[in-house]
Formats: structure tokens, sequence, C-alpha cells
């Protein structure tokens, strides 16, 4: 009877271990997969408009910031609070970053912290002096070009599969 305990144990203790890892790769997954599409939307602007490469280079900074900061609080409630993760919606809304909990992990995991300073770095800094013409022409001539909407649909595929992927 004992030894049965043990093996019920065993199989829900692996369980548990292979589908965090499952959910891990799956979200590092995606996390590169958004590191790779900032860069690449920034080489689109940048090769259509070097003269805004420095406000494009600023915003990919700030957005790979931010996606660092997912990864991170996902990475900590994966490790501690597994049930926060709302596996249920799409892998993009998995992690609730609430200023109430962006507050409570940043006083809690010193990793967290530093991801959420660098962050609020970004958001310190005055406007770039180039931000608004970007704007422009993102609205007016990079969205609506081919080059763009081509590599969206792509990054979008590959997102949705992680969508539609399962860990048990």
């Amino acid at each position: 009877m004992k030894f049965f305990g043990l093996l019920l144990f065993f199989i829900a203790y692996t369980t548990q271990v292979f589908a965090n890892d499952c959910l891990y790769q799956r979200f590092e997954t995606y996390a590169n997969l958004q590191v790779e599409w900032q860069k690449d939307f920034t080489e689109l602007i940048v090769s259509k408009f070097p003269e805004l490469s420095d406000v494009a280079e600023r915003n990919k900074k700030q957005q790979l910031a931010l996606i660092r900061q997912r990864f991170v609080a996902f990475s900590i409630y994966l490790k501690t609070s597994p049930e926060k993760i709302q596996r249920q919606k799409a892998i993009n809304q998995w992690v609730d970053l609430s200023p109430e909990v962006k507050e409570d992990l940043s006083l809690k995991y010193p990793e967290f912290k530093n991801a959420l300073e660098k962050v609020n770095s970004f958001k310190a800094m005055p406007s770039h002096k180039d931000g608004e013409k970007l704007r422009e022409i993102l609205r007016t001539e990079i969205v609506p070009s081919h080059e763009f909407t081509g590599r969206l649909e792509t990054f979008n595929s590959n997102v949705e599969t992680l969508n539609d992927g399962s860990c048990r």
C-alpha cells in the first residue's frame, strides 16, 4: 500500500513537472516570436526610412523591455503560483500585469523589480523628436504595405499555432 501511494505521488509530480516544462517552452517560444517580430518590424521601418532609425530603435528597445517583463512574471508564476497563469485564454493573456500585480511582484522578486524599472525608465523618457513622424509613417506607409501585412500574417500564424497547442 505504501508503494502504491508513493507511485501515485511520483506520477502526479512528474505529470506536473512535464506540464510546467511544456508551458514554459510554449511561453518562451511566444516571447521569442515577439522579440523576432520587434526586430523584423524595426528593420522594415529603418530600411524604408533610415532617418527614423533612432526613434525606431528606441521603440524596439521599449517593446523588448515589456516582453522581458512579461516573461519574468510568467516564470515567477510558473515556479510559485502556476494557478495564476490564465491558460484558458490566448497566450498573450496568460499573465495579468495589472498595476497591483506589478507592485506585488516588484516587492517580492528583485528580478521582476529590475524588469519593471527598465520599462518605467522608457516611460519616463521625454517624447522622441521624431515620434510623431514615425507614427504618421506607420499609419500611412508601413502598416498598409504588403511587406508589413505579410510579416504580420506570419507572426500571427505562429502565435495561433501556440494558442492551438496544449499542455497536459
